[in-house]
């Protein structure tokens, strides 16, 4: 299954680019390793896809951003739990196919 070497890979080239998620500030280098970074998430993502595992309405960047923010909040060594437990969080929401907005579309009054 796609998701844990996708949160491995990912996790790692984001802590590795900038662990207090500066990266993504506008830069010409740091723009360079965002899109080598949604380019990486967009092969994971497609695989997931095409195995039935992932959403295909999570777009590459939305995840890269997802990512960025658990590195931002928990990126430090001392907070690996919590890591691990936002990283389930996301990847919950990626491959979950029944979202809660579309069970409150469709219950009836």
């Amino acid at each position: 299954m796609v998701r844990g070497p996708m949160i491995a890979a990912v996790t790692a080239g984001c802590v590795a680019t900038n662990a207090s998620a500066n990266w993504i500030a506008k830069d010409a280098g740091v723009g360079i390793a965002r899109e080598q970074l949604t380019g990486a998430i967009e092969e994971f993502r497609h695989a997931g896809i095409s195995q039935r595992v992932i959403r295909e309405d999570v777009p590459s960047f939305d995840i890269l951003m997802s990512l960025a923010g658990v590195t931002l909040v928990a990126g430090a060594v001392h907070q690996r739990v919590q890591a691990e437990r936002l990283l389930d969080l996301l990847m919950d929401g990626v491959t979950r196919s029944d979202g809660w907005r579309r069970a409150t579309e469709r219950s009836e009054p």
